[in-house]
């Protein structure tokens, strides 16, 4: 069993437990109450910032920038896939016509010589090109 002294000890120790728990539970309420209160100060003064003219001109100018920069960025693009798509006809009409080239002067050749001419055309452009 407990004495007196033991039991007095412990509720004391209850005593200032439930205090301390109480006064936490307080300030943990207040510091919430605090930071909501001031994230509505902080959105007021980012609105009353955003609704006054110099806002509105650094919102408009962001706005009007990163439109800009958007259209050039697939403005440019699109002039590469055009220029990649020119290119790619451009080379496949070349590379048909060294190869029909080289056809027809295979069926032609009736030597050697005239098979390494036929071939060496291959690798030769008739015409020049436009790089």
């Amino acid at each position: 069993m407990l004495t007196d002294e033991k039991r007095a000890l412990i509720e004391a120790e209850e005593r200032f437990r439930h205090e301390l728990r109480q006064k936490i539970e307080s300030d943990i309420a207040t510091t919430g109450q605090e930071i909501k209160a001031s994230e509505k100060k902080l959105f007021e003064k980012i609105n009353t910032f955003l609704n006054s003219s110099i806002g509105l001109l650094l919102v408009s100018s962001v706005v009007v920038s990163g439109g800009g920069a958007l259209y050039q960025q697939i403005e440019h693009d699109y002039e590469s896939r055009e220029k990649s798509k020119e290119q790619s006809l451009t080379f496949k009409f070349e590379i048909g016509d060294r190869v029909k080239n080289m056809q027809f002067l295979l069926k032609r050749a009736k030597t050697v010589g005239d098979a390494k001419v036929a071939m060496a055309g291959m690798f030769k452009s008739q015409f020049p090109l436009n790089s």
